[in-house]
């Protein structure tokens, strides 16, 4: 993805008067050098960036993903649990005053235009409770896909050591994206949530 304009970038090969390589390019700068000033970047570049981030990776694991880690299994469950409950019983309260309401309006005692309001009042409420508590649950899958990738990411790390060469299959695994913020700096946006930078 490229830094300067968001688009995303080209996959072309370059070929000059001694021999050809792979090079990446923002297509919106492909289209219009006018719209983005992005300059490709040679794919042999991205893969030595990657390959010394992983490397610090390596070093800083426990000083960057384990304290993620820990964060995802506390605070953030923690919160949205109690929300999660605190929103069931106002749903049950909510439930109870319906049904109040209606058996007032049964027996007589309630106008038919005032029952009309303050029931469409409850079920909007109803409505808001239930967005609510989809929005936690999926902010709580969220971060359990996190919390999932993080540890995959540091049981990796654990065993692999320092690496030399470039792997396809590892950067697939644990890398979402690339962001492109200049042709001398890349960052790789891990499938755990973290974007690192690394100079090229």
């Amino acid at each position: 993805m490229c830094g300067e304009c968001g688009n995303t970038f080209k996959r072309r090969i370059h070929t000059t008067t001694t021999c050809k390589y792979v090079a990446w390019c923002c297509n919106t700068h492909i289209d219009d050098i006018e719209h983005c000033s992005m300059q490709f970047i040679k794919d042999e570049y991205i893969k030595l960036a990657f390959i010394t981030m992983q490397n610090k990776l390596v070093y800083a694991r426990k000083q960057i993903l384990k304290p993620l880690l820990d964060s995802l299994h506390t605070n953030s469950n923690d919160d949205n649990i109690a929300r999660v409950k605190e929103i069931e019983k106002l749903l049950l309260q909510n439930t109870e005053q319906q049904e109040i309401l209606t058996r007032f309006r049964v027996q007589g005692y309630l106008d038919p235009a005032v029952f009309s309001k303050e029931h469409n009042e409850l079920l909007m409420q109803v409505d808001n409770y239930r967005k609510e508590m989809e929005a936690l649950n999926h902010t709580q899958s969220d971060d359990m896909t996190v919390a999932s990738e993080t540890t995959a990411l540091l049981h990796f790390l654990n065993r692999a050591g320092l690496i030399t060469e470039f792997d396809d299959k590892v950067y697939e695994k644990f890398v979402n994206h690339i962001i492109v913020y200049s042709r001398q700096e890349i960052g790789f946006t891990l499938k755990c949530g973290l974007t690192l930078r690394e100079r090229m």
